[in-house]
């Protein structure tokens, strides 16, 4: 494909970015980083990329007209996700110049499973952010970028109730009839027959619909971080950091007050020597406040 189409922007903050550009490697002496609060870590992204990759693949295929067989699609998403066609689609996207990792593990980077293992964080990511249709739109180009990306509904969203709902007695109101009796008037004193209205309207005990609720207060105003250059500092870019330039790091932690409602000191320290000193709720927050600190410090600069 000589022009793929533009990779995907994951809407929502840098970090998890941050996260998907960084190799398992740069963890430090192999261990786990606190759970983030919305996705967990990049394994959990990643197994999930790889289910909704397979079904946007499939849906694909699925939607083509004239339809295909079953034992047609199951070929062809095979051949789509195969470990060939996925190190073609990252060569496309320079995936492997963008990618943060221990140096020391550099000959692993070009394995089919490792880039396989990105292809499906970076699903996963786009996922959770932006949603099932900005998946398959991607997807199908990627498959053939001359096709029409087939409409694909976001999981778990279902078209909203024809009407309200409210409390008992309170329904739809009935079907339209294409004879409807006309409009009632004055009561009739000569010998006419006054027709009087259908059976069982209107319905009993109908309660009128409950008042809109009110209108939430507004949100408060939002104001840009103190420092915006240090925020994006993560503990993942400071690993990669010091250990391009030599340094062995360890984030020693120290954790305070009671189990509901703890406080984490976190240090972080190059070679043995405390550089940073990050406080928070969590061990992540703090580990994070700690790194930027160290960040700081050492004057390596903006990012």
């Amino acid at each position: 494909m000589a022009h793929p189409p533009q990779l995907p922007k994951i809407d929502g903050d840098m970090e998890i970015l941050l996260d998907i550009y960084s190799h398992p490697s740069l963890r430090v002496g192999g261990t786990e980083d606190p759970p983030n609060e919305e996705y967990g870590d990049t394994d959990r992204l990643a197994e999930l990329g790889k289910q909704v990759l397979s079904l946007a693949v499939t849906f694909h295929y699925y939607s083509q007209t004239p339809m295909q067989s079953g034992s047609a699609i199951v070929i062809n998403r095979d051949q789509v996700l195969s470990s060939h066609n996925i190190e073609l689609w990252a060569d496309m996207y320079n995936i492997k110049k963008k990618l943060r990792f221990d140096p020391r593990e550099a000959h692993n980077i070009d394995k089919p499973e490792e880039l396989e293992r990105f292809w499906n964080v970076y699903t996963g990511a786009l996922y959770i952010r932006n949603g099932m249709s900005a998946v398959q739109s991607w997807v199908s180009q990627l498959i053939d970028p001359e096709s029409e990306p087939p409409v694909a509904e976001p999981v778990g969203q279902h078209p909203p109730p024809m009407y309200p709902t409210g409390p008992p007695g309170y329904g739809p109101p009935p079907p339209m009839h294409s004879h409807m009796p006309p409009p009632m008037g004055p009561p009739m004193h000569h010998h006419a027959v006054s027709m009087g209205p259908p059976v069982g309207w209107p319905p009993q005990h109908q309660q009128q619909p409950p008042p809109p609720p009110h209108q939430p207060p507004p949100l408060p105003p939002t104001y840009p971080a103190a420092n915006s250059v240090s925020n994006i500092i993560s503990v993942a870019l400071f690993n990669q950091t010091a250990i391009q330039r030599g340094y062995a790091v360890t984030y020693p932690a120290d954790q305070e007050g009671p189990a509901h409602q703890p406080l984490w000191t976190v240090r972080c320290c190059l070679n043995g020597q405390e550089r940073g000193r990050g406080q928070g709720r969590n061990q992540k927050a703090a580990k994070e406040e700690a790194a930027r600190q160290a960040w700081a410090s050492l004057g390596w600069g903006p990012f």
